[in-house]
């Protein structure tokens, strides 16, 4: 069972999640994406692909080892000594553990130079407006909300790595949305989870390859061709792969800017956005300084 605001709820499906950073081989701002995965699968799914991935771990050669595919693709830490062949043996070998192994898998990469230029001209302050990585948190709870179709007896509790950088951010996001959209017991809570389990290694592992993909082929112009890993994750027909453009970004901007000017002068609207802002900073403040359940507590 895991603890909310109304008490206990039981956990059904639980939903992984990772961001990741590419810029273009050139460095070209245009090349630059910001990527969120999040994997959703049952406490029993998840049971069983742990056993799946540390299995196809062993094979790979990396019996033992917590994957960060960053540390792989440098040939660092972990897999100090790794050439390009080792490293492509361990992906094949987890992939197909993510084809079987969860119910649902969500990848959105936005271009950051384009999501930068159509957001500044909307803010009157340094730090009014979405940030990045709560776009795609968002994006990623309708997403999971349409496919899944959480209930409150059936509901989703997210998991996050730790990161001080963000986890506050994502936090104060993750409640604000909850409460704007009335799914507080639909996605009752979000949790932070120290690098290690096999969930978080693989949502890393899609979210890498989501990013690089969109970094080079979408946003940017390699002339290489796209990685074998990510065609096959993108083949699965329980993945979607979501890359926002230029027009998308742009309609959702001026979508919530029209939506937040038009409530200005109703006491009644700031009221209820002061309200949500503030009791989403109380339960995050609340959660990250008390203390936390490991996975699987009851």
């Amino acid at each position: 069972m895991w603890p909310n605001a109304e008490g206990l709820v039981a956990v059904i499906y639980e939903a992984y999640l990772d961001y990741s950073e590419t810029y273009s081989e050139a460095g070209k701002p245009q090349g630059h994406a910001h990527t969120l995965s999040c994997l959703v699968a049952s406490s029993e799914q998840w049971e069983a692909f742990d056993l799946a991935w540390k299995a196809a771990m062993k094979c790979g050669g990396a019996e033992g080892k917590i994957l960060h595919m960053k540390e792989l693709m440098a040939g660092v830490d972990q897999f100090e000594g790794w050439e390009g062949p080792q490293k492509n043996r361990l992906i094949r070998k987890l992939i197909p553990t993510l084809e079987s192994g969860i119910k649902f898998g969500f990848c959105g990469s936005i271009p950051v130079g384009t999501f930068e230029e159509v957001h500044e001209p909307l803010r009157e302050h340094p730090n009014d407006g979405p940030r990045i990585h709560q776009v795609g948190l968002q994006g990623a709870m309708g997403t999971i909300r349409e496919m899944i179709q959480p209930t409150e007896a059936n509901p989703v509790v997210f998991f996050v790595e730790k990161d001080q950088a963000i986890e506050h951010d994502i936090f104060v996001q993750f409640y604000s949305a909850t409460r704007q959209m009335d799914w507080e017991k639909l996605f009752p809570t979000i949790v932070p989870l120290p690098k290690g389990p096999t969930p978080l290694q693989a949502a890393d592992l899609v979210a890498w390859e989501g990013s690089t993909y969109a970094s080079r082929h979408v946003f940017g112009e390699s002339a290489r061709l796209p990685r074998k890993s990510f065609l096959a994750l993108e083949s699965f027909p329980h993945f979607q792969f979501f890359r926002a453009d230029h027009q998308m970004i742009l309609t959702h901007a001026v979508t919530r800017f029209l939506a937040e000017s038009t409530g200005l002068g109703d006491p009644s609207f700031k009221r209820k956005w002061d309200g949500i802002y503030k009791g989403s900073r109380r339960q995050t403040q609340r959660q990250r300084s008390g203390p936390r359940l490991p996975r699987g507590s009851k």
